[in-house]
């Protein structure tokens, strides 16, 4: 697991700087809030952002943010996810950071709103803990650290091992042609679990 290289590279390097980047990191692969003072954060070069929108993909176009947050489906389709943009006269190609307050809030309101109507009764109360909480980004790349974590996770299940210790020891960005890689890969296991699994439904229903 990248916890344990976390783990590693912090045995390894007897820095305080290195050490609290790494828990940071730990957390948010783990999916916890870290607990780390505001002034660590600054000189860490990391900024905190609270009742924000928690979806992933804040650098990608708006259609795709939404339509690809995992933990609602809000749409069933990129399409939909357009149409339902443009009729609220939101540019589906800008992405989030791209967006000036006042329409930040204005898609807040209508993704919650629309959320509700998608959720069972039972799920509403804690709708909105799932929708808006506390983000961190790197300052100097402008990057969520849910995505920086998941890029160091795509080179480590490459088994890049070194490239992801470079990365967090020099707080670089995941080479793009990796990142790249790692998707295509996981696409072509996915449609060829995909294929095995029609094939065997057709063995079955003959």
């Amino acid at each position: 697991m990248l916890s344990d290289l976390f783990l590693e590279i912090k045995r390894k390097n007897n820095n305080e700087k290195i050490s609290d980047f790494l828990n940071i990191l730990d957390s948010i692969y783990k999916n916890n809030e870290p607990k780390v003072d505001e002034l660590i954060l600054k000189e860490l070069g990391i900024e905190k952002i609270e009742n924000d929108f928690a979806i992933y993909g804040k650098n990608y176009p708006l259609f795709k943010m939404l339509y690809y947050f995992n933990e609602i489906p809000l749409f069933n389709s990129e399409k939909e996810s357009i149409i339902f943009l443009k009729n609220n006269n939101l540019n589906p190609s800008k992405t989030y950071f791209e967006l000036d307050i006042s329409e930040k809030e204005r898609l807040k309101e209508l993704i919650l709103n629309y959320a509700e109507n998608k959720v069972p009764d039972s799920y509403k109360p804690v709708l909105k803990d799932v929708i808006f909480g506390n983000t961190y980004y790197l300052s100097k790349y402008d990057m969520e650290l849910k995505e920086y974590v998941s890029n160091l996770n795509s080179l480590y299940k490459l088994k890049e091992y070194d490239i992801v210790k470079n990365c967090i020891l020099k707080k670089e960005l995941p080479p793009k042609n990796l990142i790249l890689k790692y998707k295509k890969d996981l696409s072509k296991s996915i449609d060829l679990f995909n294929k095995k699994l029609n094939n065997a439904d057709i063995e079955n229903f003959q």
